[in-house]
């Protein structure tokens, strides 16, 4: 199996301690190159629109949620295109385009991965340059993920060739289901430590869009208004210790990370709802209370169990 390409970062990392465990939080340095401008796998937001049954959120009329993942992953996989996110006619500028985020919570053995994103101080000239959104910064989160790219895309190409010989009217949808899968192992692991041997289970529990925030001067076009998430969450095998006991967190994005009871989420977000990203005020007030009635035998998520 040919291996994807790494994101263009350089990274610091530290790591955090499984609760319970003797390891203890210590950094370590690792190096990736830049090689390839930045892409992101896009739907138009009109066809997202209207294909998934999105309907406003309890909480907020300006989020748009679905608990029904089908639709939403039909229109991905047989719309989904790539795109340059920056440029004058980047798709952060463009609202007719919505980029795609598989949005993941990790939790194991009954607790939710909290984490506070990195600020700009601190960081070389260098690794500012590959700090993630400005717009996120320092904020607290639950949710990893990033953009499904052009390296997501020619990984599953180059895994389906001999189906593309056979059925090549599916490649493109077939290609953009590889992407996506590989994409949201590879975001995991890359910003966690986490392996597919790590994992018990991927829960896929819906979808949502955040256009709360109003485009001002400061801000521009705000994330929500052309990002729209795909919620996820991992759970960990309880038996498996990531390596030595440890997650693994590159230390130029994450700042802080810790362990909460899945019961306790919501006061942890009440504890930081002045700092909290927004997409994660929506995972946890609105999909995490619905774990339990995500199964095998519903229709409301998906869940892929891992040997």
């Amino acid at each position: 199996m040919m291996k994807r390409d790494p994101e263009p970062r350089i990274t610091r990392y530290f790591e955090l301690a499984f609760p319970g465990t003797s390891a203890q939080k210590t950094a370590k340095a690792k190096t990736h190159t830049p090689t390839r401008k930045r892409t992101a796998l896009f739907v138009p937001t009109k066809t997202l629109t209207e294909r998934v049954g999105f309907r406003p959120a309890p909480f907020s009329a300006g989020v748009q949620i679905t608990h029904d993942v089908h639709p939403l992953l039909k229109t991905v996989f047989r719309e989904g295109e790539i795109g340059q996110r920056y440029g004058r006619h980047g798709l952060e500028r463009d609202l007719s385009r919505q980029q795609i985020i598989i949005y993941t919570l990790v939790v194991w053995n009954g607790k939710l991965l909290f984490y506070r994103r990195a600020k700009e101080q601190g960081a070389s000239a260098r690794e500012r340059r590959y700090l993630g959104d400005e717009r996120l910064r320092g904020r607290v989160s639950v949710g990893f993920g990033g953009h499904k790219t052009i390296n997501d895309v020619e990984h599953a190409t180059n895994q389906l060739l001999l189906l593309g010989e056979l059925f090549p009217g599916l490649m493109p949808e077939m290609t953009n289901i590889v992407g996506l899968n590989s994409g949201v192992l590879y975001e995991v692991e890359e910003e966690t430590g986490v392996r597919p041997s790590d994992i018990r289970r991927l829960m896929l529990l819906g979808g949502f869009r955040d256009l709360r925030e109003r485009p001002t001067r400061a801000t521009r076009i705000p994330v929500g208004h052309v990002h729209s998430a795909i919620a996820a969450l991992v759970e960990l095998k309880k038996e498996t210790p990531i390596t030595v006991g440890k997650l693994q967190f590159p230390a130029h994005e994450v700042a802080d990370a810790w362990w909460v009871p899945v019961g306790r989420a919501m006061t942890e977000f009440k504890k930081h709802r002045h700092d909290m990203e927004s997409w994660s005020e929506i995972m946890i007030r609105e999909f995490l209370p619905r774990l339990r009635r995500v199964t095998e035998k519903t229709t409301e998520g998906i869940v892929i169990n891992f040997r």
